[in-house]
């Protein structure tokens, strides 16, 4: 099996990525004789490099129940780069979430907001409460949570923001180390990708920080301003007026902090002065930053069967524990979560549209305006036809006879 050999996998990494960082870890409280795979930890040393010059230093976590013989957990660390897609910095299975607490105590740490919903609107459904539940969790300054967090009630009462509030923190099926050489293959292939989207921008600034400061002058255009004829301008949004500091690159709405890209009323205020945009975009939405997030090459690895016999110890798989039922492979989907956007669409799902008429209902074979000309067509043919015929007819008549004259 392949846990035996995870010791050599580690050391393959070690020598084909120097730099990188790789704990094997095992147990030997349930068999004292054996080594119990107990996890594993991966981060190879490009991903480790570029992210520290490259990436912001927002990190998320997430985890996927492994459904193979040997069950575990596959936890990933993803960060997000200058174009705000995921960036892949390491990768485990078991215990990287604790790890975390104890090494880093002092680091922010928040739930993914998507969870939360998933979890919440289990007890407090519907589209409504839906939209509700966005916009506070969208809300940059305390006063307009406060507001939007007021609305909830509206629908369901004043347990709706309690179970809110409380919320708690909280497939694969392949051998641990085929597992984990996709999951290495994937990064690099990602790596290469991202570095040809990066030759192609069009703007010193990534494409999702343009189309932000696209939206943001837009809105700007809405807004009233007065300048203090220093650095400091008053922004009226509504009935919230903000301050917009350019020497400390802060906003009172807190967007321009939170994303490192101006605010609408940040805009308002480079309109009246004819600054430089791109000159308030943080570094990290930048192209030069962006190629170095992605500067670093992962090196290939040969697989298992050419690797050379080592003097490590076998490790043996975790204590398989043998659950009811048959074991599942597939993920349990939401009610709510989208459908795969490949292979072929399900009629029940997917309303039928004619490609002659353009109405929904039906196809071409059964639309009625295409039978109708069609049957039109056909009569005109039918006609046309005899026509054709009697004509022929006659002129054949003639010619017999004009034959007979002369003769």
């Amino acid at each position: 099996m392949e846990f035996s050999r995870i010791y050599d996998y580690a050391d393959m990494i070690r020598t084909t990525n120097p730099g990188s960082t790789i704990v094997a870890r095992t147990s030997k409280e349930i068999e004292p004789s054996k080594e119990i795979f107990a996890g594993i930890y991966i981060c190879l040393y490009a991903l480790k490099t570029c992210w520290l010059e490259g990436c912001r230093r927002v990190i998320g976590f997430d985890g996927a129940f492994l459904k193979g013989v040997c069950k575990g957990e596959l936890l990933s660390c993803i960060s997000k780069d200058g174009n705000n897609q995921r960036y892949h910095v390491a990768w485990a299975v078991k215990g990287l979430v604790q790890a975390v607490y104890e090494l880093m105590p002092n680091a922010e740490h928040r739930m993914c907001v998507k969870h939360i919903w998933s979890n919440w609107k289990r007890t407090w459904g519907g589209e409504e409460r839906r939209k509700k539940f966005w916009d506070c969790a969208r809300a940059s300054f305390e006063a307009f949570l406060k507001v939007k967090l007021d609305e909830l009630p509206e629908l369901s009462g004043n347990k709706i923001i309690k179970d809110l509030l409380r919320y708690p923190k909280q497939s694969w099926h392949k051998p641990i180390i085929t597992m984990l050489e996709e999951i290495r293959v994937k990064v690099t292939e990602r790596m290469t990708n991202m570095r040809e989207f990066a030759t192609k921008w069009i703007s010193d600034i990534s494409h999702m920080a343009l189309g932000y400061t696209e939206e943001q002058s837009i809105r700007a255009t809405k807004h009233e301003y007065k300048w203090n004829g220093d650095t400091e301008f008053e922004i009226q949004d509504g009935i919230y007026k903000h301050i917009v500091d350019f020497v400390k690159k802060e906003c009172t709405c807190r967007m321009w902090q939170l994303k490192g890209i101006p605010c609408s009323h940040t805009f308002c205020a480079i309109f009246l002065k004819k600054y430089d945009t791109t000159d308030y975009v943080e570094h990290w939405y930048k192209d030069k930053t962006y190629f170095k997030a992605f500067s670093c090459c992962i090196q290939p690895m040969a697989n298992m069967e050419m690797w050379t016999s080592t003097q490590n110890p076998k490790v043996e798989p975790p204590v398989i524990t043998k659950m009811p039922g048959r074991p599942k492979k597939h993920k349990i989907k939401a009610q709510d979560e989208p459908i795969k956007k490949f292979g072929k669409r399900s009629r029940k799902i997917t309303p039928m549209t004619c490609s002659y008429c353009k109405t929904t209902g039906h196809n071409k074979k059964g639309c009625a305006i295409l039978k109708e000309q069609s049957s039109s067509a056909g009569v005109g043919s039918s006609i046309a036809n005899a026509q054709a015929t009697t004509a022929a007819s006659r002129c054949h008549s003639s010619t017999t006879t004009d034959a007979g004259s002369v003769a």
